[in-house]
């Protein structure tokens, strides 16, 4: 994605708070999450390219997923190596 000079990014360093991890036993629960925020102004057509640039990100740092929020609507960008746990199957 080549950078436009519209494009705005805000970094608030320092945040940590505390999240539940359903993947990790309980006695390892709450895990301490240290988060950095960026915002970045990005045209309508170009919203696709940044979201496969936020995947291959979770991929780079060794991340689950990554919470991805456009317009007021969010979701979590997850990392395409890291397959969820399936449901047992019955049979």
């Amino acid at each position: 994605m080549q950078r436009s000079p519209k494009a705005v990014r805000k970094s608030l360093e320092g945040n940590e708070e505390c999240r539940i991890d359903k993947d990790r036993p309980a006695e390892e629960n709450p895990v301490q999450d240290h988060n950095n925020w960026y915002k970045f102004g990005v045209p309508p057509d170009k919203v696709e390219e940044l979201r496969k640039h936020v995947e291959r990100a979770t991929q780079e740092f060794g991340q689950k997923s990554i919470y991805f929020e456009r317009a007021g609507e969010a979701d979590f960008i997850r990392n395409p190596t890291l397959r969820p746990p399936r449901a047992p199957t019955r049979g």
